[in-house]
């Protein structure tokens, strides 16, 4: 009786071992470096904890999957009616090449961990593409034609893809999936639709139900005249952008485009300038992408050669305060469209023409926008201003922006990208815009500035641009989540209306910073003191002071009348007199006895005062902001040690 209990005792621990192992696993299609679909293997393991994640991943791709698996495992817990904080959950992502686009795992993470969490199981041969919001809705990703062909290879039947995306590279993955790959392609808007497909039997269809979307219909706005310049951008790209669309064979991108249209004509028409031109951006990109498609590798790199000219050639028209931001505005979209030239050349060379075409039509995009807003801006006059004189300023922005933790936002890490090449290449303004963008981008949805826009605050943004029209944009995306209940519109209300405030308070900053004397960073004087006491200096890279840097303390001492009168009395006077005189004679001796042959010049400069003739080329314009920076960090160690040594040598006396 005994060896029967005991036989029956080892099967159960047998049977049981698997399923205390079990894990959840899925193929999740991601994106490489050349742009190309590829598949990554992703499983999710839930054990008793403190609500802790873990994310392992081979190879490395970004902080955003880990971003991402935080926000996958509140929502999934939330669904399975489990208290996170009693789990901890492990993430595992393994791919055969190096993929790019952490965040748009997102959806497959929520689903994974919600299979652990309720202990249910998932059809095998389904896959999911899209970010994961923190109301559970599946947001927008890119590369879904590749990540779809990627996965119909691996044996996928069903792939869930964000609304509103089933329309790629031309047609309707609806319907060319399954007829050219054998794959159903749903588009799911959030979590509880993922878990409902995927709870479906392996190698079944699924019968899907499209969204019932109300057409779009906004609240009007009365943006000012300090930003009509962008309705005259938004009427131009709606002109060109229409031609583009005639040019089109019927179908579905042809109808696509269209429908955009008509949403962009019903925001110029209420005020929303900006959400406009962006809709007709976004459009154009993706119609010249379309067309772009099957361009040879000797077409595309000669776009990017007009390109390249059309960049060298570029002019910016001076700044003055009345019309900073659109210059300011034309360099960001400028640097944007420049940076993106090297990846553009990557992805010809690797043969990529789908994406390589759209690269070009955003950098092409970017900087025909930057020639309209440069256009706007030298047509207004007013108090010009050296741009120097903003770099101090600039460079606190910069240092708040490295410290926000951008890493966890693609976003915000591209803008921090762009603000550091702009301040490296002395465009203060610029970079202290991008450097708002990076912080704001970055701030956590909980910050009590950033709430949801409401449209009495509208009138506070009259006065400005680039303010006012980011608050029309944030007022748009929150009427477009009560729309269509897209997570990823309420995200972006959000963090345009936290944006717009932060861009107002640069904007009322600047004349004032633009009428201050420039102060170069300082540099320590000879006996080990600062030679400027008082005024906070910030060099680039360099720490900020306890006090703001842009504050000049200078303490002044006023004499009483009588007391300074009797400074100045006759016999002071006759005192003072003779000094000057004992003064003149001892130099001119000094001078004699010291004088060197003719022609004979100082044969070194100290390294202080190499350091004090580069601010002296700096302030005069003759080497950029990035020589400078070399010569400041090639001589200043030198200084600090000589200081140190003269400090040493006085002690010793």
């Amino acid at each position: 009786m005994k060896k029967t209990l005991v036989i029956a005792a080892l099967l159960a621990l047998l049977f049981l071992i698997p399923l205390a192992a079990a894990k959840t696993t899925m193929f999740v299609p991601a994106v490489d470096n050349s742009g190309n679909g590829v598949l990554t293997t992703v499983t999710a393991d839930v054990k008793a904890g403190t609500g802790k994640e873990f994310v392992y991943i081979e190879p490395f791709i970004s902080l955003e999957t880990q971003q991402s698996s935080k926000t996958a495992a509140t929502v999934a817990a939330k669904q399975a009616g489990v208290n996170k904080n009693d789990f901890d959950i492990f993430f595992e992502v393994i791919a055969n090449a190096q993929v790019v686009d952490g965040p748009s795992g997102g959806g497959a993470l929520a689903l994974l961990a919600y299979a652990e969490y309720s202990k249910k199981t998932i059809r095998s041969d389904l896959s999911v593409t899209g970010t994961i919001n923190q109301d559970g809705s599946i947001g927008p990703v890119g590369g879904i034609f590749g990540k779809a062909q990627a996965a119909s290879k691996k044996g996928i039947k069903v792939l869930l893809i964000p609304r509103n995306q089933k329309v790629q590279n031309g047609v309707d993955l609806t319907s060319y999936a399954p007829a050219n790959w054998g794959m159903q392609v749903i588009e799911a808007s959030n979590l509880t639709k993922v878990i409902e497909y995927a709870a479906t039997a392996a190698g079944s269809r699924i019968s899907a139900v499209a969204d019932n979307v109300k057409p779009l219909n906004l609240t009007k706005i009365s943006t000012s005249g300090a930003a009509g310049g962008l309705k005259e951008i938004a009427e131009k790209e709606l002109a060109r952008v229409q031609k583009l669309a005639g040019g089109l064979a019927d179908g579905v991108v042809k109808n696509n485009s269209l429908e955009s249209i008509g949403n962009a004509k019903e925001m110029l028409s209420k005020g929303y300038y900006y959400s406009s031109a962006n809709t007709l951006f976004i459009t154009g990109i993706s119609i010249e992408s379309f067309n772009g498609k099957n361009e040879s590798k000797a077409q595309l790199a000669k776009q990017l050669s007009g390109l390249e000219s059309q960049v060298n050639n570029t002019r910016f028209a001076k700044k003055n305060l009345n019309n900073f931001e659109w210059i300011t505005g034309a360099q960001m979209r400028f640097y944007w469209a420049r940076e993106k030239l090297g990846s553009i050349r990557q992805l010809i060379e690797a043969n990529n023409a789908d994406a390589a075409a759209q690269e070009i039509s955003v950098a092409k995009s970017w900087l025909n926008a930057a020639s309209g807003m440069n256009k706007i801006g030298a047509a207004i006059s007013g108090e010009e201003f050296d741009e120097l004189r903003l770099r101090n300023y600039a460079n606190l922005l910069l240092q708040k922006a490295e410290q926000s933790n951008p890493a966890l936002s693609q976003e915000a890490m591209q803008h921090l990208v762009y603000a550091r090449a702009e301040f490296g290449e002395s465009a203060y303004l610029a970079a202290a815009f991008d450097a708002v963008f990076t912080a704001s981008f970055t701030a956590p949805a909980g910050n009590a500035s950033y709430a949801k826009p409401l449209f009495e605050e509208y009138g506070d943004f009259a006065k400005t641009v680039w303010p006012q029209v980011y608050f029309g944009h944030a007022l748009y995306n929150s009427q477009e989540f009560e729309r269509t209940g897209d997570g990823e519109s309420e995200e972006n209300a959000v963090k345009l209306a936290g944006l717009s405030y932060a861009l107002k308070q640069v904007v009322e900053d600047v004349p004032a910073e633009a009428r201050k004397p420039y102060v170069a960073p300082a540099m320590p004087a000879a006996n080990g003191s600062n030679p400027i006491e008082g005024i906070n200096t910030v060099a680039p890279g360099g720490s900020v002071g306890q006090n703001d840097s842009r504050q000049i303390s200078v303490q002044v001492q006023t004499l009483p009348k009588k007391e300074a009168a009797g400074l100045l009395s006759q016999k002071n006077l006759v005192a003072l007199s003779l000094l000057l005189v004992i003064a003149c004679v001892v130099a001119m001796i000094f001078l004699l006895k010291n004088k060197k042959p003719a022609g004979q010049e100082k044969l070194a400069w100290s390294s202080r005062e190499k350091l004090e003739k580069a601010e002296e080329m700096l302030l005069e314009g003759k080497i950029s902001e990035k020589t400078f920076e070399h010569l400041l960090s090639k001589y200043k160690n030198t200084v600090e040690k000589t200081s140190r040594v003269a400090k040493a040598r006085k002690k010793r006396r």
